[in-house]
Protein backbone atom coordinates (compact mmCIF):
# COMPACT_ATOMS: atom_id res chain seq x y z
CA UNK A 1 0.00 0.00 0.00
CA UNK A 2 2.69 2.42 1.00
CA UNK A 3 4.60 1.70 -2.46
CA UNK A 4 0.95 2.39 -4.37
CA UNK A 5 0.67 6.26 -2.40
CA UNK A 6 4.20 6.88 -3.16
CA UNK A 7 4.37 6.35 -7.28
CA UNK A 8 0.55 7.95 -7.09
CA UNK A 9 2.38 10.83 -5.25
CA UNK A 10 5.33 10.86 -7.75
CA UNK A 11 2.51 10.65 -10.65
CA UNK A 12 0.80 13.68 -8.92
CA UNK A 13 4.10 15.91 -7.84
CA UNK A 14 4.76 15.06 -12.03
CA UNK A 15 1.91 16.40 -13.34
CA UNK A 16 2.10 19.40 -11.03
CA UNK A 17 5.68 20.27 -12.36
CA UNK A 18 4.36 19.87 -15.88
CA UNK A 19 1.60 22.42 -15.44
CA UNK A 20 3.67 24.77 -14.21
CA UNK A 21 6.24 24.69 -17.15
CA UNK A 22 3.55 25.39 -19.48
CA UNK A 23 4.10 27.72 -22.03
CA UNK A 24 2.15 31.40 -21.06
CA UNK A 25 1.91 32.82 -24.24
CA UNK A 26 -0.14 31.19 -26.97
CA UNK A 27 0.10 31.48 -30.47
CA UNK A 28 -1.77 31.85 -32.81
CA UNK A 29 -2.21 28.69 -35.16
CA UNK A 30 -1.00 30.70 -38.48
CA UNK A 31 1.32 32.80 -36.70
CA UNK A 32 4.45 30.99 -37.96
CA UNK A 33 7.77 33.23 -36.52
CA UNK A 34 5.52 32.82 -32.52
CA UNK A 35 5.99 28.86 -32.83
CA UNK A 36 9.67 29.54 -34.23
CA UNK A 37 10.60 31.41 -31.22
CA UNK A 38 8.64 29.56 -28.43
CA UNK A 39 10.35 26.27 -30.05
CA UNK A 40 13.70 27.99 -29.94
CA UNK A 41 13.34 29.09 -26.29
CA UNK A 42 11.98 25.09 -25.27
CA UNK A 43 15.11 23.71 -26.89
CA UNK A 44 17.10 26.52 -25.02
CA UNK A 45 15.82 25.44 -21.70
CA UNK A 46 16.46 21.45 -22.88
CA UNK A 47 19.85 21.53 -24.21
CA UNK A 48 21.78 24.77 -24.02
CA UNK A 49 22.67 27.47 -26.46
CA UNK A 50 24.25 24.71 -29.05
CA UNK A 51 24.04 21.49 -30.11
CA UNK A 52 26.07 19.16 -28.89
CA UNK A 53 28.26 17.27 -31.71
CA UNK A 54 27.21 13.89 -33.03
CA UNK A 55 28.93 10.85 -32.50
CA UNK A 56 30.49 9.16 -36.06
CA UNK A 57 27.96 6.55 -34.97
CA UNK A 58 24.94 8.88 -35.21
CA UNK A 59 26.01 10.88 -38.14
CA UNK A 60 26.22 7.90 -40.35
CA UNK A 61 22.61 6.62 -39.14
CA UNK A 62 21.77 10.31 -40.50
CA UNK A 63 23.62 9.46 -43.80
CA UNK A 64 22.02 6.10 -43.89
CA UNK A 65 18.53 7.51 -43.23
CA UNK A 66 18.96 10.08 -46.27
CA UNK A 67 20.56 7.72 -48.83
CA UNK A 68 17.09 5.80 -48.32
CA UNK A 69 14.33 8.25 -48.30
CA UNK A 70 16.22 10.51 -50.85
CA UNK A 71 17.96 8.00 -53.25
CA UNK A 72 18.28 10.86 -56.17
CA UNK A 73 20.47 13.28 -54.05
CA UNK A 74 24.42 13.32 -53.62
CA UNK A 75 24.10 11.42 -50.17
CA UNK A 76 24.14 8.18 -52.04
CA UNK A 77 28.12 9.03 -53.02
CA UNK A 78 28.85 9.68 -49.27
CA UNK A 79 30.81 7.65 -47.31
CA UNK A 80 31.90 8.22 -43.49
CA UNK A 81 35.07 7.01 -42.14
CA UNK A 82 34.55 6.40 -38.83
CA UNK A 83 37.54 6.84 -36.57
CA UNK A 84 38.64 6.06 -33.02
CA UNK A 85 37.87 2.49 -33.11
Amino acid sequence: MKKLMMIGLAVWLTACQQENNAPTAQCADNDQVCWQQQANEEWKKEHGEFQTPLSPEQEQEIYEYLKKHYPDTDFNNHTLELTGE
